[in-house]
């Protein structure tokens, strides 16, 4: 499979999940937020493509969708008051660019 090697990536362990300060005051706002999660669908597409024939390329639509799916599990972290082990979601998060990919 394409994204074999995602798991061991440094990079895309600390690119993918984390949590980053943000100001109480809202500076960032939706276009910030926005460029964050390009910025980690870029590193996916980046990663997941680097040897995958035109064919079987990754869209850009589904490494958004990872995206989507890896923040998803960092706020239900956050809501379930686990911050301290976000470390643990990155297996889920590699099994899921896995599975998609």
């Amino acid at each position: 499979r394409r994204a074999k090697g995602v798991a061991a990536g440094p990079v895309v362990r600390e690119g993918l999940v984390e949590v980053d300060e943000q100001p109480a005051n809202d500076e960032i706002g939706h276009s910030g937020i926005l460029g964050t999660n390009g910025y980690r669908a870029e590193l996916i597409l980046q990663v997941v493509n680097a040897d995958a024939p035109p064919a079987q390329r990754l869209p850009s639509q589904l490494a958004t969708a990872i995206i989507g799916g890896i923040n998803e599990l960092v706020l239900q972290a956050i809501e379930d008051d686990r911050v301290d082990r976000l470390h643990e979601l990155t297996e889920p998060a590699a099994r899921l660019v896995r599975a998609v990919a």
